[in-house]
């Protein structure tokens, strides 16, 4: 990055202040109307714009931590890669707003007015949506785990590869607006989306596609699923009936016959296409010990003719289907999903005791060294590894390895220092699909007013002189 472009960024990045403290002073003197606006790449930190109007408004890029817009206008507005932590939008109205690529931690949505609205590719983990209007809204390729969409509005919203593990959809609805009866989509899309372990309870997925959905171990006691199409869905393990177990043995057809569940047109429906798609199998490839098992018991699979057998009817198959259902006691909620398996380190990154070490100092990997070698032959202090103290809205944290804490005294001025944060990405952060512990601890330094500055694991492991000169740089521009 040469001076120009240092210049021109540093000159924005003021030009977004002064736009953020201006808006703060107009709205503390009873101003709220402000339509239009361009706010993008601004900061704001625990303000109250609760009422305010940014219809229309540029806040791409914008970065808001704990800033509460209950009932604000932001219709149509440009959220486009915005950061958004502990943000409130209760009661808010979002229609048709942009918010792809989004990243939210700890926001509040609940009977906000999403419709419309596109949040493709954006990072929702763990977001409320309770009771908000979804109507028509873009979610595909979004990232929803664990988020709460309990008696959404689904209506003809888009969830096409998503991920909705551990999701709770209990209650989600169709309703009938102006936004669903004037689009020509009528489907709630959720094909290919993962919905494994979600809470689907009493759902209206009626005409939904969830053609290659992921609905394995699934909760879907009372779920409209009529006239869904689920071909190619995956449903081992699913959650169709809460029943009371007995401490007698049950045999899996009385339980077809005692099921008090409304899904058992939805069960006819699976075990029709599972016998279908058996049989297919045992055709293409009877060889296939596992489909054979699968198979109604009968006798054993005689040789291929060229005469196909008919399919088996749905009802020969049931017995073997209903042995995949889960059963667990009644009001006692399933099991959680089984954590995932440790990623081990990266064998050139990481020693057996999975950490490396230079001239006494420990690193967490080989960038890490390459910066802390560009770092000494700068000639500049620096803290690597240290450990920091922080306030973090009333709660105090700890924090055991925030980077290379470095200072860099101004030519010319023996007095004047410059302090400032330098952060290496993670081996896999190249595409800056930054985990969200480490952004959340990213954030934490800049509500306390230290700036940070990361760069790419690839460029501090292969160019760590340039990147020490390009940090110098940014150092010098500050304040």
């Amino acid at each position: 990055m040469d001076a120009d472009e240092l210049l021109a960024r540093y000159a924005d990045e003021l030009l977004a202040r002064y736009a953020a403290d201006e808006l703060l002073g107009q709205y503390a003197a009873g101003e709220r109307d402000f339509y239009a606006v361009d706010l993008s790449d601004a900061h704001l930190s625990n303000a109250d714009l609760s009422d305010i109007d940014l219809s229309g408004s540029n806040l791409s890029h914008i970065q808001l931590y704990g800033v509460k817009l209950d009932r604000a206008n932001l219709g149509n507005a440009n959220l486009r890669n915005a950061n958004l932590y502990g943000v409130q939008f209760d009661s808010a109205n979002l229609n048709n707003a942009d918010l792809r690529e989004v990243e939210l931690r700890d926001v509040n949505f609940t009977y906000a007015n999403l419709s419309e609205a596109d949040f493709s590719y954006a990072r929702l983990v763990n977001t409320d949506f309770e009771g908000a209007d979804l109507s028509c809204a873009d979610f595909h390729h979004a990232n929803l785990n664990g988020a709460n969409l309990s008696e959404v509005d689904l209506s003809c919203a888009n969830f096409s590869f998503a991920n909705l593990k551990g999701a709770n959809l209990t209650n989600a609805i169709q309703g009938f607006n102006e936004t669903t009866l004037s689009s020509d989509r009528t489907r709630i899309d959720l094909r290919n989306a993962d919905l494994s372990y979600a809470d689907l309870s009493n759902a209206d997925l009626s005409y939904a596609d969830l053609s290659n959905a992921n609905l394995r171990d699934a909760i879907l006691v009372g779920t409209n699923l009529s006239n869904a199409l689920l071909d190619g869905a995956a449903v081992e393990g699913t959650i169709l009936a809460y029943l009371q177990q007995s401490s007698d043995a049950v045999n899996p057809l009385e339980i077809w016959g005692k099921s008090r569940s409304a899904n058992q047109d939805l069960v006819k429906q699976i075990a029709t296409f599972k016998a279908g798609y058996q049989w297919q199998e045992s055709e293409d490839r009877p060889h296939k010990r596992h489909v054979q098992r699968r198979l109604p018991r009968r006798s054993s699979p005689k040789a291929p003719t060229a005469t196909a057998s008919p399919p088996p009817e749905p009802d020969s198959v049931l017995a073997d289907f209903v042995e995949e259902i889960q059963i667990p006691p009644k009001n006692d909620p399933p099991s959680p999903p089984p954590p995932p398996p440790p990623v081990p380190p990266t064998p050139q990154d990481r020693s057996p005791d999975h950490s490396l070490v230079w001239e006494g100092l420990t690193f967490r990997s080989l960038g890490e060294v390459e910066v802390a070698k560009a770092l000494d032959r700068a000639n500049l202090l620096f803290f690597p590894q240290s450990v920091a103290r922080l306030d973090c809205g009333g709660r105090r944290i700890s924090d055991p390895q925030p980077g290379f804490v470095a200072c860099y005294r101004l030519p010319g001025s023996p007095n004047c220092v410059r302090w400032g944060l330098l952060m290496v990405d993670s081996v896999g952060d190249d595409k800056l699909d930054l985990l969200f512990e480490e952004q959340e601890r990213e954030l934490n330094y800049e509500r306390g007013g230290i700036r940070i500055y990361r760069f790419s694991y690839s460029r501090c492991l292969n160019n760590p002189d340039d990147v020490v000169r390009e940090f110098v740089d940014l150092l010098k521009l500050q304040c």
